[in-house]
């Protein structure tokens, strides 16, 4: 048996072949598949403000893990001023076109509360 790119099997009899360290197959995908892995962060996130509104924009992962299938998603961490802890963005901050599926990388974010400072965590996913 050959296995597939990033796989091995533990005998020379083997029928079937297991993913590497650190690799991984798709629960939709056949054990014929090559293994990949999970695509490196996103790089070099900028912003720009208007009013309550934020626009976000960052560049693809420089590796992606093997795979073509990436989106992205955005969350969001409020942090009032003088608070120390922060706080996961409330219902009423929208996201567009979405905070979750993105296929570009670039997202606004709305109905932010204004002398507030705000985290957003930017993440780089295959879809499988």
């Amino acid at each position: 048996l050959k296995c597939p790119p990033n796989s091995s099997s533990g005998s020379p009899g083997a029928t079937s072949c297991v993913c590497n360290a650190g690799f991984y197959r798709a629960p939709t995908e056949g054990l014929a598949k090559s293994c990949t892995r999970p695509p490196s962060p996103p790089r070099n996130a900028t912003f720009s403000t208007q009013g309550t509104v934020v626009a976000l924009h960052w560049l693809p992962p420089i590796d992606l893990g093997g795979r073509q299938d990436l989106t992205y998603s955005v969350s969001c961490e409020k942090c009032p001023l003088g608070m120390e802890t922060c706080e996961l963005c409330e219902a009423g901050v929208s996201y567009t076109p979405d905070a979750d599926g993105l296929s570009e990388p670039t997202v606004t974010v709305g109905g932010l509360d204004p002398y507030c400072n705000y985290t957003f965590i930017i993440e780089a996913r295959s879809e499988e």
